[in-house]
């Protein structure tokens, strides 16, 4: 009797080295119909220094596109691309980082290129600029402190410069930490880490960074 096996195929492969991720590491899902083991429907690509998201990662799985980098320091940096779904809208959203910092955020209508959202933080332009020239007599600073996703300085929770990360936020967090339950099945139940921090605490992957 030959029965009809249908299922997914979730493959990682992980680059290790004295137990933390270093290197190329790649997942690929594919489906299984009738036993038959499909074409590769999903895939990410991210590389990893000591635990650290490191260079660029690109993520393509369930409608969602991702494509973006860190520096050196694990800070996003550079342009980071997102297509995601919202109800039936398909939405391009461009986002720009310098060092950790979020300066530009640009949203369209996939299907019509209809501009939706473009937002540029003139406020940490500024005040990067500042602290680039060393001008005397400044009341802010570079935290010592790193964050996660969420960039907030100070923002009232209505404001677009906030509300609208939302979105994007949420995306970039989950598939970001694809390969966090891999990590910690492979970690003490006492040293259980997360690939991308989101806490004010210095991390696995210090993400962003804020002026205070």
């Amino acid at each position: 009797m030959q029965h009809n096996l249908n299922g997914v195929e979730d493959e990682f492969k992980i680059t290790y080295s004295k137990g933390n991720f270093n290197g190329n590491s790649n997942y690929t899902k594919r489906y299984i119909t009738n036993g038959q083991l499909g074409n590769p429907k999903a895939h990410a690509q991210i590389n990893f220094v000591n635990d650290t998201i490191i260079g660029a990662f690109e993520i393509s799985i369930d409608k969602i596109k991702i494509k973006g980098k860190t520096n050196k320091q694990g800070f996003l940096d550079g342009t980071v691309l997102l297509k995601y779904y919202i109800k039936n809208d398909s939405i391009i959203e461009t986002r720009k980082y310098q060092d950790g910092f979020l300066l530009e955020i640009e949203k369209r209508n996939a299907s019509t290129n209809e501009l939706l959202v473009k937002l540029i933080y003139e406020d940490i332009i500024k005040k990067l600029s500042q602290i680039k020239k060393q001008e005397d007599n400044l009341y802010f600073k570079i935290s010592d402190k790193f964050f996660g996703l969420e960039f907030n300085i100070d923002y009232q929770n209505f404001d677009n410069r906030f509300v609208e990360q939302f979105d994007g936020n949420k995306i970039l967090q989950k598939y970001l930490c694809l390969f966090d339950s891999i990590h910690n099945n492979n970690t003490s139940e006492n040293t259980k880490k997360s690939i991308l921090n989101l806490s004010e605490d210095l991390n696995i992957c210090t993400i962003m960074r804020k002026i205070h």
